[in-house]
C-alpha cells in the first residue's frame, strides 16, 4: 500500500470509528496487525480475506446490512471495504457481547464457535488472540504519546 492509501486508510479507520461509539481507531489498527500483518492481499487457511480477515459470507450480509456494494471475494480485497465491513462487525459484536474482549474472542472465532467455547468448563478467561490485540492496542497508545503533536 503506498504512502497515499495509508493516509486515506487512516482516515477512513478514524472516520468509521466515529460512527460507532464503542471503537476506538487504535483497536482497529491492532486488529489490522494481529488479522493480516496490514497485508490487503492476506487470506486465512479457514478462507477470511484481507486486512482485518472477513469471512466471505460475513462480508456479503454486513455489505447489505449496509448497503455497501458487495462483489464477492474480489470487494474483501480492497482494504477500503474491508475495514468499513470489519469495523461494523467488530462494533455489532462488542455490542452484543457487552464487552471488547469478548467481542474479540467472537471476532477471532466466529460468534458460534465461541458461545459454544465460553459455555464449557475449559473456556479461558482470555485468549492469546485477545491478550496479542490489547497487546499491540497499548503499544501503539503509547508510541502516540511519544509522537510530535502538530499545531
Amino acid at each position: 500500500m503506498n504512502q497515499s492509501n495509508a493516509r486515506k486508510l487512516a482516515k477512513l479507520i478514524v472516520e468509521e470509528c466515529e460512527n460507532y461509539e464503542n471503537l476506538d481507531p487504535f483497536l482497529i489498527l491492532a486488529v489490522i496487525q494481529i488479522e493480516s500483518e496490514f497485508s490487503p492481499k492476506a487470506k486465512s487457511h479457514r478462507g477470511a480475506i484481507g486486512l482485518m480477515q472477513v469471512m466471505p459470507g460475513t462480508g456479503e450480509y454486513i455489505a447489505k446490512e449496509m448497503g455497501i456494494d458487495y462483489n464477492g471475494r474480489k470487494s474483501l480485497y480492497d482494504p477500503f471495504i474491508n475495514v468499513r465491513l470489519g469495523i461494523h462487525y467488530l462494533s455489532f459484536l462488542t455490542e452484543r457481547y457487552d464487552s471488547t474482549e469478548n467481542a474479540l474472542d467472537a471476532y477471532n472465532y466466529g460468534p458460534t464457535n465461541f458461545e459454544k467455547a465460553k459455555s464449557s468448563d475449559t473456556f479461558r478467561k482470555q485468549s492469546r488472540y485477545v491478550k496479542k490485540v490489547l497487546n499491540f492496542k497499548n503499544y501503539l497508545e503509547e508510541e502516540s504519546l511519544l509522537l510530535p503533536k502538530n499545531s
